[in-house]
């Protein structure tokens, strides 16, 4: 498996040499996430931001500290991301959790207020106001799942969508490319983009909540093999995280038969780019859309893999990608940045 990843790898930096530009980053070691503002480019380790310039990626500054006191993030890397940063008036946007604070664009305290109202995750700008993923656990282990929408004050004032009633079990521990996982959401324009299902559909709401017509796209999902489940199941069973009681969760897997059709998306610039699960030797496939849904182009675009589930960090701004790349011989950090 791991010569496997290695030689993904290798292929991959082979195409992005052709196509991108490299630049390395020494002051990062483990990065979560990355995100690229119309001036700056933010990468997230833990609770530290590291700050570059978009123009040159010359490194700025950081900023971000580990705790629960007022600027400082509640950080964890169980369970993926434990807060999600945007920009808002040129002001980075942390939403931690069970609060959300403010810092200037270069890592200066402003503000920050504390949420109720359940379990609130990732949330995101919108116009003048923010929509975020919220949970509350109800009786006989249902739990009800709702996208609301939130003023300037974080005032709830709305309800996008939401599932009442679904299905969760503490036993069922994991279950990979089903619905109730599917989620990727963004905004641009005061418009809220959301794709919650297998099909290739992008639901969109104004900032308000209100429902305008979605985007949807005839697109034939890609079936996951027998091999590829068994390599996903190994995956798991290798990692670290749940090796020593694999024996106790190795039956409660729950694969799809089929990959969705949407793996992630972005907005920006007018341009809908929607990656999907197929993978070429040359790399992925982008559908990119106009802000209505029209096709406009299909590219294959190389995106570097971290291993058998997940990419590498990546983020797409203005007609280009940037993906964070993890460089073995070197012992660095990498940031590619690709013309799509």
């Amino acid at each position: 498996m791991k010569k496997l990843v290695l030689f993904v790898f290798v292929s991959v930096l082979i195409i992005f040499s052709l196509n991108g530009e490299t630049f390395p980053l020494e002051e990062v070691l483990n990065p979560d996430s990355i995100f690229v503002s119309s001036e700056r480019v933010y990468i997230t380790e833990d609770a530290t931001i590291y700050v570059y310039s978009k123009d040159n990626l010359k490194y700025i500054g950081k900023f971000g500290k580990k705790g629960e006191g007022p600027g400082e993030i509640n950080a964890s890397r169980r369970g993926g991301l434990s807060f999600k940063l945007s920009v808002v008036k040129n002001n980075v946007f942390i939403h931690n959790r069970s609060k959300v604070m403010f810092f200037e664009k270069n890592g200066r305290f402003i503000r920050e207020k504390k949420l109720n109202g359940g379990f609130i995750r990732e949330m995101i700008p919108v116009g003048n106001n923010f929509v975020a993923r919220s949970f509350k656990m109800g009786e006989n282990r249902t739990r009800t799942e709702s996208i609301s929408i939130y003023n300037n004050e974080f005032k709830k004032i709305g309800e996008v969508a939401g599932k009442k009633g679904a299905e969760f079990s503490r036993g069922s521990f994991v279950k990979i490319y089903f619905d109730q996982n599917i989620f990727n959401m963004n905004s641009h324009g005061g418009i809220i983009y959301m794709n919650n299902s297998k099909d290739f559909v992008i639901n969109r709401y104004d900032e308000n909540g209100k429902t305008m017509n979605p985007i949807k796209i005839d697109y034939s999902l890609i079936k996951i093999s027998g091999s590829k489940k068994s390599e996903i199941k190994n995956y798991y069973k290798n990692d670290s995280r749940f090796s020593a009681f694999w024996e106790r969760i190795k039956d409660m897997f729950d694969i799809a038969d089929q990959y969705p059709a949407i793996k992630n998306f972005f907005v920006t610039d007018n341009r809908i780019y929607v990656h999907t699960f197929k993978r070429t030797d040359s790399g992925d496939e982008f559908y990119i859309l106009d802000k209505s849904g029209k096709i406009l182009n299909k590219k294959v675009i190389p995106v570097a893999s971290n291993n058998i589930i997940e990419d590498y960090p990546y983020f797409i701004e203005s007609g280009k990608l940037y993906n964070l790349v993890e460089n073995e011989d070197d012992e660095e950090w990498e940031l590619v940045v690709s013309i799509i």
